[in-house]
């Protein structure tokens, strides 16, 4: 501990007088050695998480609290490295019981030092096991956490843009992807997004639950997917899962398999009887599989398909949905204008 405390102090010290990539910076490096080598390996285990979270969250803010202040109080996000990858793979209840530790008296000296100079925002631990809860489906229970999470930290997270400027009720597949315009949030006291995302789904899936007729479920079962969809990784509103997107994100262990329900419930809103149901439910479907398959992919216009030869839930999905434009005299605009359909039909189809 007496060689820890040394090394902290004169982090603390050169923090004040020196930049980031000073020789300063070599007594953090140092400390970062230690731990992840020798001292963080002890707690490898699942009974010990909580021990491990507090010494990887101390060194993600070695420094003193009130070094922190500022992000206190605008909102650190606890995303990037290795702290934020392994808090992004705790369920909802791993992590409020990571929070009440973080909130315990501690015996341990070591772990004491570490969970004194934890990150411990109310406001994103809220907002942090809100949205796992969400992610797991458990919007009831997501919703007492993300209602306590303030505006100002809301403000400050880097996806706020994207949700300012992007509706969940929305059909992805009809809505062009807009650019994030930068804006100052002023919701006035309103619920944040997620709260709305969630109140939104439990009334929905009550819905769906409570209808007798089927053709009622299946225009609610279009709904659903719909809603599914834009929070996951492909729509337009995955903020309302994640932090930030990546083209190589993956559904977590513990997570619902948003893309999964969409699908699941776009199907049963593709047997409906309404011919317009069936078609918007046909082409949501051919949207989803392109929208998987194509990540990473570097297609335009003239070469949607470019790459994709091989890939079968793409090509039996719009094969259908061509099969079935065949019975059609007026299609509807979002089928005449769609591009990729049209390139689809006239150039790759078998």
């Amino acid at each position: 501990m007496g060689e820890l405390q040394w090394l902290m102090d004169c982090s603390d010290e050169n923090s004040k007088k020196v930049s980031y990539s000073s020789a300063g910076e070599y007594y953090s490096e140092v400390m970062e050695y230690i731990m992840y080598n020798y001292l963080i390996p002890r707690y490898n285990t699942k009974t010990t998480t909580n021990e491990r979270l507090a010494l990887m969250a101390f060194m993600d803010h070695p420094h003193k609290p009130e070094y922190y202040k500022d992000n206190e109080e605008t909102g650190l996000s606890l995303i990037w490295g290795e702290y934020g990858m392994a808090l992004d793979s705790l369920t909802a209840k791993q992590m409020i019981a990571y929070y009440s530790y973080l909130n315990a008296n501690i015996s341990d000296p070591l772990l004491r030092l570490a969970v004194s100079r934890a990150y411990k925002n109310p406001d994103c631990f809220n907002d942090l096991i809100g949205t796992a809860f969400l992610r797991e489906g458990n919007f009831a229970e997501a919703i007492p956490y993300l209602e306590k999470v303030g505006t100002k930290y809301l403000s400050a997270k880097g996806y706020n843009d994207y949700a300012l400027n992007n509706d969940f009720k929305a059909d992805r597949w009809f809505t062009p992807r807009p650019r994030p315009v930068k804006t100052v949030m002023n919701n006035g006291g309103k619920d944040n997004v997620k709260v709305q995302y969630c109140r939104d789904m439990l009334q929905l899936l009550s819905t769906y639950k409570l209808a007798r007729n089927k053709e009622v479920q299946a225009e609610v079962a279009y709904v659903l997917g719909s809603r599914y969809f834009q929070a996951s990784v492909y729509g337009d509103c995955w903020f309302l899962t994640r932090d930030y997107v990546s083209a190589y994100d993956s559904v977590r262990t513990y997570e619902k398999d948003f893309v999964a329900e969409a699908e699941r419930y776009l199907l049963q809103s593709e047997k409906s009887k309404n011919p317009e149901l069936k078609l918007k439910s046909m082409f949501a479907l051919a949207h989803m599989s392109y929208a998987q398959f194509s990540v990473g992919s570097l297609c335009t216009s003239g070469e949607w398909f470019e790459g994709l030869d091989d890939c079968k839930p793409i090509y039996n999905r719009y094969t259908n949905l061509a099969q079935y434009l065949k019975g059609l005299k007026t299609p509807p605009d979002y089928i005449t204008k769609c591009d990729i359909l049209h390139e689809f039909i006239t150039k790759r189809m078998r």
